[in-house]
């Protein structure tokens, strides 16, 4: 089979970009490239006894030149290797006396070609090319068109790692919100949005706010909807850090899954979101209703935060209803009591306003709950 062109092989080297690429494909293309009888990217920490493994595998190595790459001394890859990044090594193992080299004549491997591709915590990532006894060995030509190649791994690897850890914090950071109940939307320039965690999409589902066939973010009820989209236009107009705290009519009242009122959180956000990939002004939105929060939870607000048991039952109405009336009609006091409750309980809690003190609760109960689940 021929050889394939420079760029092919460049190109198969960055098709495995991703974390759920596998690398056969590049280094089957080594193994063309080369005529060799396998290919191999191996990872090994330097030092007598340190940890070593396979990384990849082309699909014409054999299981048992697998194993044995995977269970031969760190210390003597590092006699037989011991390189540098970007450094090479072509070896003849007929002519080398050191333990590995017997192994390897046993599985009938007369010589090796490795280039040193990257150090990553204390570890050598090396590419190796073998050929059988039956070949020709590698020449030193053939060895720095290796060294031509292995810029272009150690790029891929370290995409490869870039993107993995993105996709890991990106799944911890929705997980966290969705334990906090804290709905996320991204918001761009054009007013398109886009949920960010499974919290965002539940509210969609619910009511309050909802998504219009042109993927704009609209509140239910039309005051609550002019004050977002305002403040969705000065936090993408912003040229510095915009943030503002909102409490929103969630229009949706008299159903039993909704509560009367939305906390929201609008902040400015750098980020790309265009087909062009070059970042642009957005807004990202958080949101919480109250729908975590219910009278069942006097005793714990009142343990934490010393409330009395007026204070508690105000504190969580709060959380429920989106005006003074609304709580003080709900307990059957008047509207300056309800204040006076509420003026304590900022002192108590050390907060200045309602979003303040929405957030401090949702997230001491979440709190709670958490040291109540088994582990």
């Amino acid at each position: 089979m021929a050889a394939p062109p420079f760029n092919e092989l460049v190109l198969q080297i960055y098709r495995c970009v991703t974390p759920a690429t596998p690398w056969d494909a590049a280094l089957d293309s080594l193994h063309r490239e080369f005529g060799a009888r396998d290919a191999i990217l191996r990872i090994a920490s330097r030092g007598v006894g340190a940890k070593h493994s396979m990384f990849a595998a082309g699909s014409t190595s054999t299981p048992e030149t697998i194993t044995m790459w995977e269970n031969v001394s760190p210390y003597d890859l590092v006699a037989a290797g011991g390189l540098s990044v970007d450094e090479g090594r072509i070896i003849r193992w007929s002519e080398v006396s050191i333990p590995v080299a017997d192994k390897l004549e046993q599985l009938a491997i007369g010589s090796t070609m490795m280039v040193c591709v990257d150090t990553v915590d204390g570890a050598e990532c090396v590419l190796h090319c073998n050929r059988s006894l039956s070949q020709p060995p590698f020449t030193k030509d053939e060895l720095e068109r290796l060294r031509q190649l292995a810029p272009h791994f150690r790029n891929a690897m370290r995409i490869r790692r870039e993107l993995a850890e993105s996709e890991m914090a990106k799944h911890v950071h929705a997980a966290a919100l969705n334990r906090l109940g804290i709905a996320a939307f991204l918001v761009n320039s054009v007013r398109q949005c886009a949920a960010l965690n499974d919290a965002a999409r539940c509210l969609l589902a619910r009511g309050g706010l909802y998504l219009q066939s042109s993927e704009a973010l609209r509140a239910a009820d039309h005051g609550a909807d002019r004050l977002l989209q305002r403040t969705l236009s000065e936090a993408i107009a912003a040229n510095s850090l915009y943030a503002r705290s909102l409490l929103l009519d969630s229009g949706a009242a008299d159903d039993e899954e909704s509560t009367g009122h939305l906390h929201v959180a609008v902040c400015s956000w750098s980020a790309v979101t265009n087909v062009f990939e070059k970042p642009e002004q957005c807004a990202l939105v958080y949101v919480r209703d109250g729908s975590g929060v219910s009278l069942g939870d006097e005793k714990p607000l009142r343990a934490l935060f010393g409330f009395t048991p007026a204070e508690a039952r105000v504190a969580i109405l709060l959380m429920r209803f989106a005006s003074v009336r609304d709580v003080a009609a709900e307990l059957g006091v008047a509207e300056p009591t309800v204040r006076a409750h509420m003026r304590a309980i900022y002192g108590k809690a050390d907060v200045g306003n309602r979003s303040e003190l929405a957030s401090l609760i949702h997230n001491s109960l979440v709190a709670l709950t958490r040291t109540d689940e088994p582990g």
